[in-house]
């Protein structure tokens, strides 16, 4: 938990950084300066930004519904009341990865003001059970190692999931948890265990 404070999962964690209103923030100060010629030089650009613009274009929707197996994960995802509650959503889904996303509300943090590690957990499980059934299968979670790093108290948090293999029974997948600014928040291994054939 590096310099986290004592305390269980995510409550005790030094928050990753202040998120400000929207995806991010501007580290410099973007105003034109003038050059000795009088001529204005362009302005700078934030260390921030191309963080900014990639969590920006996480949040487009990529899911080819034409896909059986992408259509049979969604209509799980769409069907799990948990899912609702927390209101996470799946932003790009194939049979290779798998993005997605949830705004930090205040019923979904701990006493401290972070959010729950619980609500960390989540995001990862749903990306990896969305990921493991695109390929028209269907999973449940058989086991998952969790590595909480940092925490934040606002604004967005990405879950980006990708296939480490894919086999017969089982599909073991590795989801990175981001803030909206791009800074690794946990990172979690999950084995999806197969129990039922894709449908005929």
């Amino acid at each position: 938990y590096g310099k986290g404070k004592e305390g269980a999962g995510c409550q005790g964690l030094e928050e990753g950084g202040e998120l400000l209103s929207g995806m991010g923030k501007r580290g410099v100060n973007a105003k034109n300066s003038q050059c000795s010629h009088g001529n204005k030089q362009p302005a700078a650009v934030s260390p921030e930004e191309p963080k900014r613009t990639e969590m920006v274009r996480k949040m487009e929707k990529k899911i080819d519904l034409t896909d059986p197996g992408v259509a049979f994960a969604m209509k799980l995802v769409e069907n799990n009341p948990f899912q609702k509650l927390t209101q996470i959503e799946i932003d790009e889904l194939d049979v290779d990865h798998c993005i997605c996303h949830v705004a930090l509300r205040h019923e979904l943090t701990n006493p401290n003001g972070l959010a729950h590690g619980g609500l960390l957990f989540t995001l990862a499980d749903i990306a990896a059970s969305a990921l493991a059934r695109a390929d028209g299968r269907n999973y449940s979670t058989l086991d998952a190692n969790v590595h909480f790093m940092r925490n934040v108290k606002g604004g967005m948090i990405f879950a980006e999931a990708s296939v480490i293999r894919r086999g017969r029974t089982s599909v073991l997948v590795e989801v990175r948890i981001s803030s909206g600014e791009g800074k690794e928040l946990t990172r979690v291994t999950v084995t999806m265990f197969c129990i039922a054939p894709a449908a005929k």
